[in-house]
């Protein structure tokens, strides 16, 4: 695989926030919060930079980054790289869902990132998702190594500065 000037999608401000008043921001805000999620904000993998930053951001279908089968997440991580993409931070999630106000009905899409062990032993990342009712959640997207993607899922990384 080849480095691709990825197309950009958004940019969206991260850190200066705590990790209890990201999940007060969320609710106060109407998101609907998992309890998965919530712990997953509390696991010691999930950080937060103390100044804000700016993150450039690309989405893109598992598809789009060349593969012709379902790869497994490990694939999938080391595509993004190889490429010149970079992993999310576990931040963005709450923050790109504060930011994602009017997501579209029926959008959904997964963080590239670096997948938190949750209390039942499960590897996952952050998924934002609108349904057809119009609630938007933050919830949890199973990432084992070893799990398969489906090539039309929609994927979010971070463009390299």
């Amino acid at each position: 695989m080849v480095t691709r000037d990825w197309k950009f999608w958004m940019e969206v401000e991260i850190g200066g926030v705590p990790k209890e008043q990201l999940i007060t921001n969320l609710e106060n805000e109407g998101f609907l919060v998992e309890g998965c999620v919530k712990s997953m904000i509390r696991q010691d993998a999930f950080t937060v930079i103390p100044e804000k930053r700016v993150l450039r951001l690309a989405r893109c279908t598992v598809r789009d980054l060349g593969f012709a089968k379902s790869p497994t997440t490990t694939q999938l991580k080391r595509c993004i790289v190889e490429l010149g993409g970079q992993f999310c931070p576990a931040e963005l999630g709450p923050h790109l869902r504060l930011h994602l106000k009017n997501q579209e009905r029926r959008d959904d899409f997964s963080l590239v990132m670096e997948q938190i062990l949750v209390p039942d032993s499960a590897l996952v990342v952050f998924h934002l998702v609108r349904d057809d009712g119009g609630r938007q959640w933050l919830v949890p997207h199973s990432a084992n190594p070893r799990g398969r993607w489906f090539l039309g899922h929609k994927v979010v990384f971070v463009l390299a500065s």
